[in-house]
C-alpha cells in the first residue's frame, strides 16, 4: 500500500525570517516625489504620501501611491486643492484612508479616500490651521495639530489643535501659544490615558533671539493643556518624531545645531519626568527625522548624513541609520546609499518582522520617493529558503537555497546553491553578503515506502491500475462509490468541477467518496502519492 506523506510548515532562521522579501525600489515619476508619511494597511500593502508632481508644469499637488507587499505599484493618485499642495500624513480610516496635508494658500486640507485612492470627502480648514503637522486617532475620531500666524505678528506661530470626525466635521478648536513666543507643533500622538502627547519647538527660554527649544505638551481630551516643558537653552533645537515604547514611556528625536549637528534622543514618563536625554555621537552625523521601536526592544532612527566642511559643491546626502539600545546608546549606524542624494523619512515595522522606509532621492535631474525593505539586522537580502520539513521515501533529496545569493555554507560542507541528501537530519544553510547573514533549516526523514521497490529508481503509475469512470447513486452496485485499486490507496484526491473549482479533497484517500452532495455530471480528478513521480489525472461521470 502508497503512502501520502502530510507535509508540516516549519521553517526556521537564526539571524531573519525565512521567505522575508527585502528589497529597493525606485520609481521614475515625472518631475519631484517625495514620501513624506507611510502605512501598512491590513492587506499587507503600503500607502506613501507627499508632495509630487505629473506633468510638466512644476505644480506640485498632494501625491499618494498604494504598492504590493514587494513594492510593486498598484496605483498613484494626485489631488490639487490649491495652486500648490503637498501630505503630510497618512492614516487608515474603516473605509480607506486619511490623508492630511496643505493647500497654499488656503490652509490645512483632510481628504478621505477610499481603498482605491478615490476622494470620498474633503475639507480645507482655512480659518482654524493655517499650516498642518500631524494627526492622530483619537476614540473613533482625529486630533489634527498645525500652525497659525499670530494676527498682530506675522514672524511668530501658534499651536493649533483641532479635532474632528472621521469625515473632518469639526467637534472643538483650541489655540496653544503667547503673544511674546513662537510656537509650532511637528508630531502629536493619542494616548490610551486620554488625550495626547504633542513635541514641536518654542522660543522661550532660549538666550538667543529666533532659535527654538523643544516644547513638550500634556493635553487632555478638550484640548487643554496639562502640563508644559521646554528643552534646551542655546543652540537650535528642532524635534522630529515622538513614539510611544512598549514600557508605556515615550521617546522623541530631535536636532541639536551645536557642535556642528547631532541627533539627540529623549526618553519622558506620561507626567513629563525626563528618564534619560542623551546626545548620539557616532562616526557619521546626520538629520534625524524618524524613530521606530524593534521587536527586541532597540530603537531605529533614519534620517540623512551629512558631511561638514567640504567645498562646494556640496556632497551628496545619504540615508543613514542609528541603532540605539534601549537605554538609548549608540549601537551601530549604517548608510545606504541611494540615487545621487538621498533621506530618508519614515521608517517602521512590518507585519513579517521587517523594516520598511521611504524617502526622497535625487536622480540627478528629478527627485523621487523610494521604498526600502530590510531586515531588523539593517541588511538588505533575502533569506534563504529551504521550505517546509521533508519526508520522502525518494533518495536522494535535493535541497536548494536559492538564487541572488554571492556565498553559501551548508552543514555539509557544500557551498554550492543546492546539495543532494541520501540519509536523515537537520541541514542548515547559511549566506552571507557585505557582512550580513541569513539562514535556514530544514528536516528531512527518508522512509521507506511500502510498494515499488521501495521507491528506489523512477515509476510510472502501474499499466494495470484500473479508475473507474462512473459514479451512481445505487447502493447495491459496484459503483456506488469512487473506489480506487488497492496498489495506490491511501494516495492524496482532488476532485474538480468543469469549472476549475475542488468539490472534494483527501489526503488519505480511502474510498468513501460517493459524489453525493453533487449533481449529474463529468468531474476531474487527481490522485498524487509521494511514490509516483506523475500524477494520475482521469475524468469520472457521476449519474443521478
Amino acid at each position: 500500500m502508497f503512502r501520502v506523506i502530510a507535509i508540516v510548515l516549519l521553517i526556521c532562521s537564526s539571524f531573519a525570517a525565512a521567505g522575508q522579501s527585502n528589497f529597493l525600489k525606485t520609481y521614475n515619476y515625472i518631475g519631484y516625489q517625495s514620501g513624506k508619511s507611510m502605512i501598512e494597511d491590513a492587506d499587507h500593502n503600503y500607502i506613501i504620501v507627499g508632495g509630487g508632481q505629473n506633468d510638466a508644469s512644476g505644480q506640485l499637488r498632494i501625491f499618494i501611491a498604494k504598492t504590493d507587499v514587494d513594492g510593486e505599484i498598484l496605483w498613484t493618485r494626485y489631488i490639487t486643492p490649491s495652486q500648490y499642495a503637498f501630505a503630510e500624513q497618512v492614516l487608515d480610516s474603516p473605509d480607506g484612508y486619511v490623508v492630511l496635508g496643505n493647500a497654499i494658500p488656503l490652509g490645512a486640507y483632510l481628504g478621505l479616500l477610499d481603498k482605491d485612492g478615490n476622494v470620498t470627502s474633503s475639507v480645507i480648514f482655512n480659518d482654524s490651521i493655517w499650516s498642518a503637522k500631524a494627526m492622530d486617532h483619537s476614540g473613533g475620531a482625529l486630533i489634527i495639530t498645525g500652525e497659525m500666524v499670530q494676527k498682530n505678528n506675522i514672524y511668530l506661530h501658534d499651536i493649533m489643535l483641532l479635532k474632528t470626525d472621521i469625515s473632518g466635521n469639526t467637534k472643538w478648536v483650541k489655540k496653544i501659544g503667547t503673544f511674546a513666543e513662537d510656537e509650532r507643533p511637528f508630531k502629536i500622538l493619542s494616548v490610551k490615558e486620554g488625550g495626547c502627547m504633542l513635541v514641536g519647538i518654542t522660543t522661550e527660554n532660549n538666550e538667543y533671539p529666533f532659535y527654538e527649544n523643544i516644547l513638550i505638551l500634556r493635553i487632555d481630551e478638550d484640548g487643554d493643556v496639562i502640563w508644559k516643558k521646554v528643552m534646551g537653552g542655546i543652540e537650535q533645537n528642532v524635534p522630529y518624531d515622538l513614539i510611544r515604547t512598549s514600557d508605556g514611556n515615550f521617546v522623541f528625536i530631535s536636532f541639536n545645531s551645536g557642535n556642528h549637528g547631532i541627533l539627540n534622543v529623549t526618553k519622558i514618563d506620561l507626567n513629563g519626568t525626563v528618564l534619560w536625554d542623551k546626545p548620539i555621537n557616532g562616526a557619521m552625523y546626520g538629520a534625524p527625522h524618524s524613530i521606530v521601536e524593534l521587536p527586541n526592544g532597540k530603537l531605529l532612527v533614519t534620517g540623512e548624513k551629512i558631511t561638514y566642511f567640504n567645498l562646494p559643491p556640496e556632497p551628496p546626502r545619504w540615508v543613514l541609520l542609528w541603532e540605539l539600545s534601549q537605554a538609548g546608546d549608540l549601537t551601530g549606524q549604517k548608510e545606504f546609499q541611494i540615487g545621487t542624494s538621498s533621506a530618508g523619512n519614515v521608517v517602521m515595522n512590518t507585519h513579517d518582522s521587517s523594516l520598511i522606509l521611504t524617502g526622497v532621492l535625487s536622480n540627478g535631474v528629478d527627485s523621487d520617493f523610494f521604498l526600502l525593505k530590510i531586515g531588523t539586522d539593517l541588511c538588505l537580502m533575502n533569506s534563504p529558503e529551504l521550505g517546509a520539513d521533508i519526508v520522502s521515501c525518494k533518495s536522494p533529496v535535493a535541497l536548494n537555497a536559492g538564487r541572488n545569493h554571492p556565498n553559501y555554507y551548508w552543514s555539509t560542507g557544500a557551498i554550492t546553491q543546492s546539495i543532494s541528501v541520501t540519509e536523515s537530519g537537520k541541514y542548515f544553510v547559511g549566506v552571507s553578503k557585505d557582512g550580513c547573514i541569513r539562514s535556514d533549516t530544514v528536516n528531512v526523514h527518508i522512509e521507506e515506502c511500502e510498494t515499488f521497490a521501495n521507491c528506489i529508481g523512477s515509476h510510472e503509475p502501474p499499466f494495470n491500475t484500473i479508475i473507474p469512470n462512473v459514479v451512481t447513486d445505487d447502493n447495491h452496485s459496484a459503483n456506488s462509490y469512487f473506489v480506487i485499486p488497492e496498489i495506490i490507496a491511501g494516495s492524496k484526491l482532488v476532485v474538480f468541477n468543469r469549472w476549475g473549482s475542488i468539490v472534494y479533497s483527501n489526503e488519505h484517500y480511502d474510498n468513501s467518496w460517493s459524489g453525493a452532495d453533487l449533481s449529474s455530471g463529468v468531474y476531474f480528478y487527481v490522485l498524487s502519492n509521494e511514490c509516483l513521480d506523475k500524477n494520475i489525472k482521469g475524468a469520472v461521470r457521476i449519474i443521478r
